[in-house]
């Protein structure tokens, strides 16, 4: 038995051993061991010294973590079908996605789609023709000045770069997504940059495809990023491939007849080639043929007399004192147009403002409130590639495309989806005629009849 001095010794040393021992239990982890005291001193007058000394050792084992199942690649997980993922399985923290393991892994559909897509590109790589830059000339459908030649040389050249940077990013990643057990679905980030990437490169193709319908490299270009960019984005299927577009902002339905600004009956505005035409040497075999002469005693030149009456009774028909922009990179229809507008043969109080590209053109449209555009298709910065700025600027004002490009070879259906309102088709006599006003007059008196048929807002 103890006394009660040495009872009140022992709950003394007791207490101030007890903070110690707290901050020892504290600092313990997984795996360290952790001296403990097994007996006390015999005797009351030692206990104070001995108390803390530990004569045994007490170890406590190590909790092992629980297995994680990583998805980073460089494991080399092996294949999870979709309905065979788990739900709630911790991901690698490595990589920045969602926690939900089913939204990262590739699963089987999909590894199997990019797989498709893979070897549809590999096999379109193969039948890739060789770029034809240099022949560009070969392509057009009419020649053109050495500025606009430069023009499209560079467009070419710029398709080309963005072909050759893209191409090695969408190649490695239906390659790396259609391999089993290494797939990853990319981030937001990624996913965004490699559409915008494909989506990009396919429309600057096909920019230029149109002006150039016949190269078989652009052609075969734009089927393999279409099928990249549909491949990656599987519910835009069948979407590029119509080359759908944003609504005009107005109501008008496409009409070829009415798009081509034909006459009501379907007959032809055009006039004959004048007499008063700066014939070129490939024009002489076409007057000396049959069908030539067959040609004028039916429809002969228009005189000087008769252009005077017919030009009365089209300006009835179209509004007066437009203000007019032509845009053409040839200087005969510029000085052409520009004499007619000064002459009053495009209207009473007409102004026309002519550019030698796109560019000199949007730029006036910060001052001038234009009535009615006429540009050539092929332009530095005009024709289908000024339209969505243009349409930003002036939702209301008519444009109509002006083109060597026969009826049906214009693609008129694309002109009329990026915004444009007809299409006027021309011959030598707008270039080079003392008369080819007669002809935009004619086609512009067929676009105003039917947009007031119509109604239409432009």
């Amino acid at each position: 038995m103890l006394n009660t001095k040495q009872l009140l010794s022992f709950v003394l040393i007791a207490a101030a051993a007890w903070p110690a021992q707290n901050a020892v239990a504290q600092a313990v982890k997984p795996g360290s061991v952790v001296k403990a005291n097994s007996a006390l001193a015999k005797g009351l007058d030692k206990a104070a010294n001995q108390a803390l000394k530990a004569t045994a050792k007490v170890t406590i084992p190590a909790v092992a973590p629980k297995v994680a199942h990583s998805v980073y690649p460089s494991q080399a997980l092996s294949f999870i079908p979709s309905n065979k993922a788990p739900k709630n399985t911790v991901l690698n923290p490595k990589i920045p996605v969602t926690p939900r393991l089913e939204t990262v892994l590739i699963y089987g559909t999909e590894r199997e789609r990019y797989a498709a897509v893979r070897e549809e590109l590999q096999n379109l790589s193969i039948q890739m023709p060789k770029e034809q830059s240099a022949n560009i000339a070969n392509y057009l459908r009419h020649s053109v000045p050495p500025e606009t030649m430069r023009y499209m040389q560079e467009r070419y050249q710029q398709v080309l770069n963005l072909i050759n940077d893209h191409k090695q990013g969408v190649t490695a990643f239906f390659t790396y997504a259609s391999l089993p057990g290494e797939g990853r679905v990319p981030n937001m980030q990624e996913k965004n940059s490699l559409s915008s990437a494909m989506y990009n490169t396919l429309m600057a193709i096909r920019n230029l495809k149109a002006d150039l319908p016949d190269d078989p490299f652009l052609a075969m270009q734009d089927e393999y990023w279409a099928t990249a960019y549909e491949g990656f984005n599987p519910l835009l299927s069948g979407y590029i491939r119509t080359q759908a577009v944003m609504p005009r902002g107005d109501l008008r339905k496409f009409d070829h007849k009415e798009f081509d600004l034909m006459n009501p009956d379907g007959t032809d505005y055009v006039l004959p080639q004048a007499d008063t035409l700066i014939l070129d040497p490939d024009d002489l075999d076409e007057l000396d043929s049959y069908a030539y002469v067959r040609m004028r005693q039916k429809n002969p030149p228009i005189t000087p007399e008769n252009a005077a009456i017919e030009r009365t009774e089209l300006l009835k028909h179209i509004p007066a004192g437009m203000h007019i922009a032509v845009i053409n990179d040839d200087a005969l229809p510029l000085i052409n147009f520009k004499a007619w507008g000064d002459k009053g043969y495009l209207g009473e109080g007409a102004v026309v403002d002519t550019f030698k590209d796109g560019l000199q053109f949007l730029k006036s449209m910060k001052y001038v409130k234009y009535d009615l555009i006429l540009t050539d298709l092929l332009v530095p910065d005009g024709g289908k590639k000024m339209m969505k700025e243009l349409r930003a600027k002036d939702g209301r004002v008519p444009v109509i495309a002006m083109s060597k490009y026969d009826r049906g070879e214009a693609g008129e259906q694309g002109l009329f989806d990026v915004g444009m309102d007809g299409y006027l088709w021309y011959n030598n006599n707008v270039n080079e005629g003392a008369y080819g006003y007669i002809e935009v007059l004619r086609a512009l008196k067929n676009y105003y009849h039917y947009k007031g048929l119509h109604n239409w807002i432009r």
